[in-house]
């Protein structure tokens, strides 16, 4: 058989079971085993149609990329400023970004994140 691509095979498969879904799915699958391909590829293929779904990759599924406006990144990096030690994940969460794009950002505007160390503690005779 001729080399196809992706889309290709998905109709193939798809006319096929239409053709002959009379005689049920395991005609179609034994069918399809023999040429060398795989069983649950065949199910998933047969499923999509059953349900009439679109077959395929789907352009414009993924989410679009943030990109933070300047006035938002001079905010992030005020906030990351005046509470040192404040993780990235709560930096990302309060801005509605990653916790990786946090650290992208602040480090092009080269602040290192520090965890904030706790003094020694003192006691009445000490405070003098």
């Amino acid at each position: 058989m001729e080399i196809l691509n992706q889309k290709q095979w998905y109709e193939l498969v798809g006319r096929f079971f239409a053709d002959n879904w009379t005689r049920g799915k395991a005609y179609t699958i034994h069918h399809f085993i023999k040429t060398g391909m795989k069983k649950r590829t065949i199910y998933h293929i047969i499923s999509k149609w059953e349900q009439n779904a679109p077959i395929g990759h789907q352009p414009g599924k993924a989410q679009n990329p943030v990109k933070m406006p300047r006035r938002k990144v001079t905010q992030l990096v005020k906030a990351a400023l005046l509470c040192p030690g404040v993780s990235y994940r709560k930096l990302g969460h309060q801005f509605g970004i990653s916790h990786t794009y946090v650290h992208k950002i602040l480090k092009k505007e080269d602040i290192m994140w520090r965890k904030q160390e706790k003094g020694p503690k003192y006691h009445g005779d000490q405070l003098q």
